[in-house]
């Protein structure tokens, strides 16, 4: 509940209902990203949830990416991952970069790093 008031208050959103289900499944993962593998799975549902429930279809699970990847026989590397969760963040924040670096929690110079690195542009 503090990750989702904190990302609530950042993303001026209202995702405060959290069901059964969902809870479940944040408790059974393993979480080998730790706490900031919590929250940045929290910001993602937080981005994704249409309403003010947090749907557990909303909730993209390292492990759970990992094993639909499998099945289909492509794993991302994590440049593709970080370079996808980057465009994500800067479309949401319609590529304002202060925002974005305080959502992806990095300077902002090394966010005009990895833009660079990325090729990314506001075109995409």
């Amino acid at each position: 509940m503090h990750f989702l008031r904190k990302i609530n208050c950042e993303l001026k959103k209202n995702v405060y209902k959290v069901p059964y289900e969902a809870v479940e499944l944040l408790q059974s993962h393993h979480w080998p990203g730790n706490v900031r593998e919590l929250e940045n799975t929290l910001l993602q549902a937080v981005l994704r949830s249409k309403g003010d429930v947090l749907e557990v279809k909303s909730l993209d699970l390292i492990g759970a990416r990992i094993r639909t990847a499998e099945k289909a026989e492509h794993l991302l590397s994590i440049d593709d991952i970080e370079k996808r969760h980057i465009a994500l963040v800067l479309a949401h924040t319609g590529w304002d970069k202060q925002a974005a670096c305080a959502i992806l929690g990095i300077s902002r110079p090394t966010l005009s790093s990895k833009i660079k690195r990325y090729g990314l542009s506001q075109a995409e």
